[in-house]
């Protein structure tokens, strides 16, 4: 069947050029000002078509502090009318509430035009649907197509399953045909705001520093859909720590990691004491990993992760993350059981980036690691959905994604390892907020996402450790 009727033919060919993007923006945000003050209307001057030179459907969706107010597509009309038929329709949409009054200085528009759409069967959509990439959408055999944009996903936490309940809910029981579609999205604010981004790896870097508090301790996460701050989460010290390391690599933000390596060092030894220390694992594998990430962080506990890990050894080794963790930080000094029990745990599964990593700490050549790098290589994703990606339960996790690459970055010239390595740095890369990608949805705005990484491709959890690993991924462009 082919995907080239009325609403669906008007999908774009590709990614919208530079130029068309700022005529974009310039109109809706000419347009969110009118709509305050009705004083001015602008007409619409951005003009988006199709490959084949048709108008391009355009979908408006409105947010007031992050809540969707009003979500309309215009099919009908020239290309340079469609926008401003989508725009006006959502501000009268109703069926969220509406734009009230109190709303029109806080409005947030989401430009989305459709892109590649193509029918499959339920099979294929259950196989192919990649959260955060992908809309659906209904054909029916009686009036007309429904969509459900991407961001449905996010803004209404949503696995697959529940996008596909909630497009047959929209749809009703009308029969039809199932499409998937990516899309082109543009977020519009009142205020220009940061339009120019810093380089990722700056952005990165500036967010993470942020979590650095002035007496040092390092914030966990923040929702962004919410914008809740997590101050302590599980593993708190271990993440914070990694948030540390990848400040420390990057240079830039000194003086924040002083801060949090002094109040680190201090909270570590407080909790060897037993001083309870919130956030504090009590695990001992755990605790031993803890460590060392603090000692990669640079934090001065060399001595009590020698101590602790050597005391414990028998029960760190029934832990082979926490071992490998242990003897990525300590190399040669990490007890022997610690080192055994990581290659009997690669006997069992093949997917060990802390294992690999320990082995560049101990000075293994890369003919001993090669087992091990290729089984790291053939856990990154070659193909759709999430291409690049580690899976390891039902979600394209960001942070064990970012880790494989430092792990496969230790042993590069091994068959694969590089390929691997693209790959997933290009799913990494998609999941970083800039100033002119962070979604409408998410109320913290830019001052408070700018540069973080989400931790699956539809969550709106900005955790600290997500972002870290994320830029220690990049630390070396070329390799």
């Amino acid at each position: 069947m082919s995907a080239t009727r009325d609403a669906v033919e008007g999908a774009v060919g590709g990614p919208l050029e530079a130029r068309a993007r700022r005529a974009v923006i310039a109109d809706v945000r000419a347009w969110l000002a009118w709509q305050e003050s009705l004083a001015t209307w602008r007409r619409q001057r951005s003009e988006v078509r199709t490959s084949a030179g048709a108008p391009a459907a355009a979908f408006v969706a409105l947010y007031a502090r992050g809540e969707l107010r009003g979500c309309v597509g215009a099919v009908e009309g020239g290309a340079k009318e469609r926008l401003a038929r989508a725009f006006l329709s959502a501000l009268l949409d109703t069926r969220f509430g509406g734009v009230r009054a109190s709303d029109r200085r806080d409005l947030v528009a989401e430009v989305t035009y459709l892109r590649a759409p193509r029918f499959v069967d339920s099979d294929e959509l259950s196989r192919e649907l990649e959260l955060g990439t992908h809309g659906i959408g209904l054909w029916r055999d009686r009036g007309g197509p429904v969509f459900l944009l991407p961001n449905v996903a996010r803004d209404s936490r949503l696995d697959r399953e529940g996008m596909v309940e909630a497009l047959h809910r929209k749809a009703g029981p009308q029969p039809g045909s199932l499409f998937l579609f990516e899309s082109e999205g543009i977020v519009v604010r009142r205020s220009p705001g940061l339009e120019d981004d810093p380089t990722p790896r700056d952005a990165a870097a500036a967010w993470l520093a942020s979590l650095v508090r002035p007496h040092g301790a390092v914030r966990f996460a923040i929702d962004a859909r919410t914008g809740a701050v997590i101050d302590v989460g599980t593993m708190h010290h271990a993440r914070a720590a990694a948030v540390l390391q990848a400040l420390a690599q990057h240079g830039g933000h000194r003086a924040a990691v002083a801060r949090g390596r002094a109040r680190m060092a201090v909270e570590i030894r407080r909790a060897l004491e037993g001083v309870v220390v919130d956030g504090w694992p009590t695990a001992v594998a755990e605790v031993a990993g803890t460590l060392a990430h603090a000692l990669r962080a640079g934090v001065a506990v060399r001595a009590e992760a020698v101590a602790y890990a050597a005391e414990h050894a028998g029960v760190i080794a029934q832990a082979p993350w926490h071992a490998g963790q242990v003897i990525a930080a300590l190399g040669g000094d990490a007890p022997t059981p610690l080192w055994e029990a990581c290659l009997r745990d690669l006997e069992r599964q093949s997917w060990a980036p802390w294992t690999v990593l320990g082995m560049r700490a101990r000075g293994e050549p890369a003919a001993r690691a090669e087992r091990a790098v290729r089984g790291l290589v053939a856990a990154v994703r070659a193909s759709a959905p999430y291409e690049g990606a580690i899976i390891l339960t039902n979600a394209a996790e960001v942070a064990v994604t970012a880790l494989t690459i430092e792990a496969l970055l230790a042993y590069p010239d091994i068959d694969g390892a590089r390929a691997a390595i693209l790959r997933a740095r290009s799913f990494v890369s998609r999941q970083q907020l800039l100033a002119s990608t962070i979604p409408a949805a998410f109320i913290g705005g830019e001052a408070e996402t700018t540069g973080a990484f989400v931790a699956t491709p539809a969550s709106s959890l900005l955790r600290g450790d997500v972002t870290a690993h994320a830029l220690l991924a990049s630390e070396r462009a070329t390799f």
